[in-house]
């Protein structure tokens, strides 16, 4: 009789006997077969049985893969098939080896019905199979005693080892990735080293790729603790960044969460329960199942446990006769030649313990002097270590890692100078980022005072200061808006005749933008009005009249209107009136507006100039690179032969 072995990723196994002709696997309910795995479809495959030939066919988005390789069409089942439908491994048994088994009372319970219904769950009882005719756990014990008693006999003699043990081994072959393996690396690669996936390879071969469980990722893992979307990989420069997608378990290098790593050859990496070796470009690399065998354990070792834990008694009888037997014969083997070196040759062996004694001291004194030796390297490697991660947060503005690593570096080495160094870097870019973006903030708000005050706050900020260049660019604009400000209050005062606040406005409008030549004009008249004012008072309404021509230009009027208010009258004038237009957007985006400078792309385009559209355009973006339509502008720049 046909039999299909379900195994889950904790090693608990279901065995469901194939009496009918067609069954659906998937995990809604209805499915013959049931799997209630997250990464399981709602119908994943279905299994055709025509007598002993099965054949399987693929449902699902998530794919089904054997033998490692994922099916497009139907596939004929062999026995020793390890079929893989989200975390739950499949294998057939023909009819050969249920006449091997003993216990054929228990056999008989096995066979489903026909409109049966196998459950296995990940829940709590995972080993349950919901359906008539399934094996109570009675019937299992008895025969998983049975079986792992003979594999005990069979492990400890090496002769006649039995079907079940031959089984298993292929089992943990098959998780194994096929044993021995070398792998030459074209591209840098991830290969897995425990779980049923292990031997697998995932070669890194575009700038950017996404790894996680479901089929539209670039790289595809499928395993329950990996998330839908895990990480993404960057390769760029010859280096490989891998920064976790918010995952539900993270990212684990070499034991340590990180957000963001930069890998390296031998690098282990943990994604939920899934270990990975990163592999460099050209490197060879030989993957031995026994080598992670410890990585492995948590896998294999809870494959054995469920299986073995009801036959333990068994097995102690079992090991116990053995042991006894193994003692006994070693004890009559060795007791004739212990006596004859006694009897014949006590005096001389009295002799010999000085020369086993010297022995110890030898082998006693490299372990002393060896341990220091691996003290020292481990710290320095654990510090640079530490430094490496910590300028990689740095780049990356991630303050709060730089800040862990930091501290891990100063734990170790407290005096360490470029820990200090970069200490202190980290304390003055948490002030610029602050400072940068309230900055904006204000900004956005037309409040160019407290935007201006906030980037006073960081001017003396270092050259290789992450935001040096940009805390800059911002002063450039919101700099010069302000003084323009500052020069119309002091023409307005001028007009007013208040000269001691026109000089006093004029100066402020220097100190923020040293040059500025109308604020040095509107200076320099205040003071030649100011001196003419003071000797004849008398003659002060003759002479004021041309003193007081200048504010009724155009100027006074604008002087009170604020970069949005400038912005609407032109937008009015838009279509009607574009030379008029221009010069109002022009006036808002001197006032710090930012959003004229699109209009101003847009009207200068209109009126032919397509060199001064492209200019304003990129100029609009970098003062809002993250506005709704940067793509939109983007595409008009490259559409009028500029570069974004």
């Amino acid at each position: 009789m046909v039999k299909l072995k379900i195994k889950d990723d904790e090693g608990q196994t279901t065995t469901v006997s194939l009496t009918r002709d067609e069954y659906t696997v998937g995990r809604k309910e209805g499915n013959t077969i049931r799997l209630t795995a997250e990464n399981v479809s709602r119908t994943h495959a279905r299994l055709l049985k025509k007598g002993t030939e099965v054949h399987i066919e693929d449902l699902s988005k998530y794919g089904t893969r054997v033998n490692g390789e994922r099916i497009k069409t139907s596939r004929r089942l062999t026995d020793g098939d390890v079929i893989m439908i989200g975390d739950y491994a499949l294998s057939l048994e023909g009819s050969e080896p249920v006449k091997d088994e003993s216990a054929p009372a228990a056999e008989a319970p096995v066979e489903a019905p026909s409109d049966g219904e196998h459950k296995v769950d990940k829940e709590p009882k995972p080993r349950e199979v919901t359906g008539a005719g399934m094996p109570s756990p009675l019937e299992k014990a008895a025969k998983a005693q049975i079986a792992a008693a003979k594999a005990a006999v069979s492990d400890k003699t090496g002769v006649g080892a039995p079907a079940m043990a031959d089984d298993v081994k292929e089992e943990k072959q098959a998780s194994r990735g096929k044993g021995r393996k070398r792998i030459e690396a074209a591209h840098p690669m991830l290969v897995a080293v425990t779980s049923q996936l292990a031997g697998t390879t995932y070669p890194i071969t575009t700038e950017t790729m996404i790894l996680g469980r479901t089929g539209e990722n670039d790289l595809q893992v499928e395993h329950h603790s990996i998330s839908r979307n895990h990480a993404k990989i960057v390769m760029k420069e010859g280096r490989v960044t891998m920064v976790d997608l918010a995952s539900k378990n993270g990212i684990r290098v070499n034991g340590e969460f990180w957000e963001e790593s930069i890998l390296k050859s031998g690098d282990i990496i943990e994604l939920g329960k899934v270990q990975f070796r990163f592999v460099e470009k050209d490197e060879d690399f030989i993957f031995r199942p026994d080598d992670w065998a410890g990585g492995a354990a948590g896998a294999d070792a809870a494959d054995k446990a469920p299986e073995k834990k009801g036959s333990k008694a068994w097995i102690l009888i079992v090991l116990v006769l053995l042991v006894g037997g193994l003692v006994a014969v070693l004890v009559l083997a060795n007791k004739e030649p212990e006596v004859n070196n006694v009897n014949v040759t006590n005096p001389p062996v009295a002799t010999a313990p000085p020369v086993a004694e010297t022995k110890p001291p030898e082998t006693m004194a490299p372990p002393e002097t060896t341990p220091p030796a691996p003290d020292t390297p481990s710290n320095a490697e654990m510090i640079n270590g530490a430094l490496d991660k910590a300028k990689a947060a740095i780049a990356a503005e991630k303050w709060d890692d730089a800040d862990k690593q930091i501290e891990a570096v100063l734990a170790l080495d407290k005096e360490n100078p470029q820990g200090k160094r970069l200490r202190e870097k980290i304390v003055s870019e948490r002030k610029a980022s602050a400072a940068y973006q309230a900055a904006q903030a204000a900004q956005a708000k037309s409040d160019l005072p407290a935007a201006w005050a906030s980037l006073e706050g960081v001017k003396d900020l270092p050259a290789d200061s992450v935001y040096a260049a940009r805390i800059k660019e911002l002063r450039d604009v919101v700099g010069p808006a302000i003084a323009n400000a500052k020069v119309d209050e002091a023409k307005s005062a001028l007009g007013r005749k208040r000269y001691n606040d026109a000089i006093s406005l004029a100066d402020e409008a220097l100190e923020i933008a040293p040059g500025n030549q109308e604020a040095e004009d509107v200076k320099a008249r205040a003071k030649r009005l100011k001196d003419a004012a003071r000797p004849e008072t008398t003659r002060e309404a003759t002479t004021k009249p041309p003193a007081t021509k200048p504010p009724v230009t155009s100027a006074p009027p604008d002087s009170g209107k604020s970069g949005k208010d400038l912005y609407m009258e032109a937008r009015a004038l838009h279509n009607s009136d574009q030379q008029g237009a221009l010069k109002l957007y022009q006036q808002a985006a001197s006032k710090g507006y930012t959003s004229a400078y699109k209009q101003i792309g847009s009207v200068q385009l209109a009126l032919g100039n397509t060199g001064e559209a492209v200019k304003a355009y990129k100029r609009y973006l970098s003062l809002n690179p993250a506005a709704r339509d940067a793509d939109a502008i983007k595409d008009t720049i490259t559409r009028l032969g500029g570069t974004p």
